[in-house]
């Protein structure tokens, strides 16, 4: 009889009044502007981005997702890390995990309906033909994803003339 031996946890939820809260978020990213350097191949704020206080007026925006985030965990959170990336044409994320502990979100903030949508690798090979697994999320401008923070992720280029924007977060349960 086939059991797994282990699994990967994952969260897809809707954001509430998304257009309300999109436009608080988009206010609030116009004080901690992105930057594209070194050899990033995207706009981001997380290498300069490290107050409280952006992280609390994000939590304060987000909260109703937060605390429905936690009830479904059964466990108190606490958001230690928050940033946003922007993606203009051609730009793309290599794979990479946040942490290894804890769960990591994304928000699609703007998501073009032809750029696409984060994949994750999964953690080890297909049995049988030792291939790497990667498998590409459905989701939608407004939607959150939430993986266990070990999870490789990444973005493949994206081919809209139109920036996708997500904003990510790092949670930790106390």
């Amino acid at each position: 009889m086939k059991q797994n031996l282990f699994e990967v946890p994952f969260w897809h939820m809707k954001v509430a009044n998304f257009e309300k809260k999109k436009s608080q978020l988009i206010d609030l990213l116009k004080d901690y502007p992105e930057e594209k350097s070194g050899l990033q191949k995207f706009y981001t704020n997380r290498q300069i981005v490290k107050e409280k206080d952006y992280y609390q007026k994000f939590v304060s925006i987000m909260s109703e997702e937060i605390n429905h985030f936690a009830k479904t965990l059964k466990s108190d959170l606490e958001v230690v890390d928050v940033w946003s990336v922007s993606y203009e044409t051609g730009d793309y994320q290599t794979p990479h995990s946040h942490n290894s502990t804890g769960i990591s979100a994304v928000l699609y903030l703007d998501l073009p309906s032809d750029s696409p949508a984060t994949t994750y690798i999964q953690p080890w090979s297909d049995i049988k033909s030792n291939d790497t697994i990667q498998l590409s999320v459905d989701v939608k401008e407004g939607d959150i994803f939430f993986v266990p923070s070990f999870v490789l992720h990444f973005s493949l280029p994206n081919e809209s003339m139109k920036t996708k924007r997500i904003i990510s977060w790092d949670i930790k349960e106390l």
